[in-house]
């Protein structure tokens, strides 16, 4: 998962199960979910 620059991440790049890593940030005021499978 590459960093967006000029966004504030909400929570941190995480992998709550295999081949899923996750990360929450905030664009223009608005919370936004990134998802990252691994097959």
């Amino acid at each position: 998962m590459r960093p967006f620059k000029g966004c504030d991440y909400e929570i941190q790049p995480n992998s709550p199960s295999e081949g899923l890593r996750v990360a929450f940030i905030e664009m223009n005021g608005a919370p936004v979910e990134l998802m990252e499978y691994q097959f």
